[in-house]
Order: C-alpha cells, then structure tokens, then sequence
C-alpha cells in the first residue's frame, strides 16, 4: 500500500508540474507582448533634483505574428511645417501609448508651428485614477520635452505616459 501511495504522489506531482508548464508556455508570449508593446524601456536618468526624472532607450523593434487590438493607433498629421523652417517637430496631432504590467496610458500631442502646443491623455486603463497623473500634459508643454519628473504613488503610470509621450513625439520629429 505504501508503494502505491508514492506512486500516486509521483504520479499527481507529476501532473501538477505539466500544467503549469503548459500555462507558463501558453501565456508568457502574452504577458511579455502587454508589457513591451513599443519596445521601449524607460530608465532613470541621474539629476541634481531630489525628484526622480525618466528618460526612453530605444531598443530595436522585434516583429511579431500576433495581431491584438491594443496596437498603438496610427497618428494622422493635420498639417506639414513648411520646409524652409528649423522647427524640431512637424505639426500636426500625433498618438502614443505606453504600457507596463499595472495598465496603458494613451495620449494624443498636438505640435503647432514646430512646438507641443497641447498633450491629451486619452486613455488611461491603469491601477490608479487619471487624477493622479493630470499634471504631466502640462509638464511636457512648459519644459517641451517628454523628460518630465513622474508623480509619488503612481510613478509606472507616470512612466506609461512619459512612454506614450515620447512615441508621439518621436513620431513628430522631423526628418533631417
């Protein structure tokens, strides 16, 4: 009887471990694909100020098969800068998004003559309310510039914005 106690032990133990195997192969290219949809990283950026500030490392872009429906949205310029001007951005109003393990945020920037006019959030699919991070928009217009501080208690939904804001400006920049 005690063989066939440790059999069943075995035997169940077994089992056990290739389910979980298979929920971890199944699911991991899922997970991965939330959290990295962009392929951009944000990391620390070292300043004199006490406040923590962020800046993106652009990664080389991995092509995958999958479709999903929470693909960044494709941005359509209302107008082109003429081209006789120095201006850093093309107007027009672009689209980003950025996500981590805790949610999305998405945001729509709007540049006119050559300079972020406006910021938007759009979206925000994250664990804390869009009041949390309502300043930021007016950060990136005051400084011009995605390299903003991010806000205590929600800095990765703040990190998701500077993300989403960074790709809607990188999408502006001008062709030189």
């Amino acid at each position: 009887m005690a063989i066939i106690g440790k059999k069943l032990i075995a035997l169940c133990s077994t089992a056990i471990g290739i389910v979980y195997a298979a929920g971890y192969v199944v699911t991991e290219p899922q997970s991965l694909q939330a959290m990295h949809p962009t392929e951009s990283v944000m990391t620390s950026a070292t300043s004199s100020s006490s406040s923590e500030q962020v800046r993106p490392i652009d990664r080389p872009q991995r092509h995958s098969s999958s479709n999903s429906n929470s693909s960044p949205k494709p941005s359509t310029p209302t107008a082109v800068q003429p081209s006789g001007t120095n201006a850093k951005y093309k107007d027009g109003s672009y689209t980003g998004s950025g996500t981590n393990r805790f949610g999305t945020v998405e945001v729509a920037v709007t540049i006119q003559k050559g300079s972020i006019a406006n910021v938007e959030i759009t979206r925000s699919a994250t664990r804390y309310p869009v009041t949390y991070i309502e300043s930021l928009p007016q950060q990136v217009i005051d400084k011009q510039s995605a390299n903003i501080d991010t806000v205590s208690r929600a800095t990765n939904s703040s990190k998701d914005f500077i993300e989403a804001v960074q790709q809607a400006l990188n999408k502006a920049q001008q062709l030189s």
